[in-house]
């Protein structure tokens, strides 16, 4: 675990979205999962905002532009760690018994094994950890080790977090489709992307990254900020 921490610390001053890709690549290893992902808690602790996914669920997953904010209330059994402010541990998911699992979405990825802890800060829960799909059976003093990881990272996640929300405003936003709200989204949807992309990291932004090489005009009206797997099929496109 510490040198996991130390190579997180060897990076502090990149981008929420960065930090947290460096956090759930740290948390696979050190959990040997295949699949991995964070999401922030709001102050009021019942907001889920997804963050990043690891890149092997990303690739097996169709979900990837699906909502990322989430009422901790509808969540599933990935929220049962917040509700219950410790490490969850699901070894046999098909025959998991727990009421609140959901089931698994069609075009989702695959999960066998599932085990999050909930990130803290004091009495404060600030984000959750998750992996999956571990060859062999999760474990308490895995999930002990996992959160040990969470609570200590999360000071440099929350320096992330800092800087995202004084970086200044997409430069591009005057012409921005999403930010003039022109695609529907949802009004908490909204409010979380335009924090992540618009007042935060916008050079994460799909709708950032195919207006600047490509011009607003050639912007899908299908495409979300979130959406960054499209960008380079839509340029390939474009190019033709």
């Amino acid at each position: 675990m510490k040198e996991a921490i130390r190579r997180l610390r060897e990076n502090d001053g990149l981008s929420l979205k960065r930090t947290a890709d460096m956090l759930i690549e740290e948390a696979v290893r050190l959990t040997g999962s295949k699949i991995g992902y964070f999401a922030t808690l709001n102050k009021w602790e019942h907001l889920l905002t997804m963050i990043a996914w690891s890149k092997g669920a990303m690739a097996m997953c169709s979900m990837a532009n699906k909502p990322i904010v989430y009422p901790v209330e509808s969540t599933g059994l990935w929220g049962d760690c917040v509700r219950e402010r410790k490490a969850v541990i699901t070894n046999d998911y098909k025959n998991c018994t727990r009421p609140t699992k959901k089931g698994i979405p069609e075009g989702h990825t695959r999960v066998l094994r599932h085990m999050n802890v909930p990130m803290m800060s004091g009495n404060s829960i600030k984000g959750v950890l998750g992996v999956g799909n571990r060859e062999n059976e999760y474990t308490d003093k895995i999930a002990a080790e996992l959160q040990s990881f969470a609570n200590e990272a999360w000071p440099i996640v929350a320096r992330a977090q800092e800087r995202d929300e004084k970086r200044c405003v997409c430069p591009k936003h005057s012409g921005c489709p999403f930010h003039g709200r022109q695609i529907p989204i949802h009004d908490v949807m909204f409010q979380a992307y335009r924090h992540r992309f618009c007042e935060g990291d916008h050079h994460e932004c799909a709708i950032y990254r195919v207006a600047q090489q490509a011009g607003f005009a050639k912007v899908p009206g299908s495409l979300y900020p979130n959406q960054i797997f499209r960008v380079e099929e839509i340029l390939r496109r474009q190019a033709r």
